[in-house]
């Protein structure tokens, strides 16, 4: 059986690091939902898209801040 409380706690640390961004996000299950508003599709009519992230590298991926250099 997968440790279950290594996988929270994985989720909870980047999910502090996406709030100390001052992102919008929730654990969910398994992962990490960040909400972001963006107007990509219709521009002047934004409209919020989900992201779903499981590692601290795809959330710094999804939000563009760079911390994950070196990990």
């Amino acid at each position: 059986m997968p440790d279950e409380s290594r996988g929270l706690s994985n989720l909870l640390m980047i999910k502090s690091h996406l709030d100390s961004h001052g992102i919008g996000c929730a654990v969910m299950k398994d992962h990490i939902a960040i909400g972001a508003m963006r107007d990509d599709h219709s521009p002047g009519c934004p409209c919020e898209k989900i992201t779903r992230v499981t590692s601290f590298r795809e959330a710094c991926g999804a939000i563009g801040c760079g911390c994950d250099k070196g990990r």
